[in-house]
């Protein structure tokens, strides 16, 4: 005879409830370690099959959100860490060069690290280096072998004059500015302005393959 009392039903029917922490269970089983997930739609299905609970779009997105985040960290977590990291970069990387800067609030705003390793071994390279850039810099050069070689990484809040120019002045510490040095980049204007401020004697090109996607996007623009 069932004797289930009102009260336990309704305990269990919360406990059935989807959820986004229930979604998160359930993605990181699906994809242990993994970075990429399936899309929400496709969570919805994997949910109902593998706890037999149906979840509205957002809370399978939520829950997405949530399981990337148990592989990933949180972001606040990351930023507590960092110092603590950056000692440690330094103290297995004698002579690694880093810096934090924080806006007038005392939150982060920048950060340029280049590890002594990488700095030394720039006297066997092509006196060329690559600015790639978005948020994340990072300033390379080509071995012998065309091999691409990272010399200094910086983490910037956007392509803007000071940013660039912050960026550079402690490159400069690293690499220093020479008349053999060429500086090769995008013709953002920032970054332009930049090297011109800087490095007064390094040469300054321009990424022909940046230029021929301007010239493509310029041509579709026009036809």
């Amino acid at each position: 005879m069932h004797t289930c009392s009102r009260a336990s039903a309704s305990t269990n029917s919360k406990q059935r409830k989807g959820t986004p922490g229930l979604v998160a269970t359930v993605v990181k089983e699906l994809y242990p370690g993994r970075l990429d997930t399936s899309t929400p739609h496709t969570v919805m299905l994997l949910v109902k099959q593998n706890a037999s609970v149906s979840v509205s779009y957002s809370t399978a997105w939520r829950g997405v959100q949530q399981a990337k985040s148990l592989v990933r960290g949180y972001p606040a977590d990351s930023y507590r860490d960092l110092y603590s990291y950056l000692y440690m970069l330094q103290k297995v990387n004698p002579g690694t060069k880093h810096k934090v800067l924080l806006d007038e609030q005392g939150r982060f705003k920048y950060l340029f690290v280049a590890l002594e390793a990488c700095v030394e071994g720039f006297v066997a390279m092509r006196k060329v280096l690559v600015l790639a850039a978005c948020q994340l810099v990072l300033a390379a050069c080509q071995d012998g072998s065309r091999h691409y070689y990272p010399i200094a990484f910086g983490v910037i809040d956007s392509e803007k004059n000071d940013s660039w120019e912050w960026y550079f002045r402690l490159l400069k510490t690293v690499i220093p500015d020479n008349l053999e040095l060429v500086i090769v980049s995008d013709r953002n204007l920032g970054l332009i302005n930049a090297v011109a401020e800087v490095y007064t004697e390094a040469k300054h090109g321009y990424c022909t393959w940046h230029l021929s996607q301007n010239v493509k996007m310029q041509v579709q623009e026009h036809w």
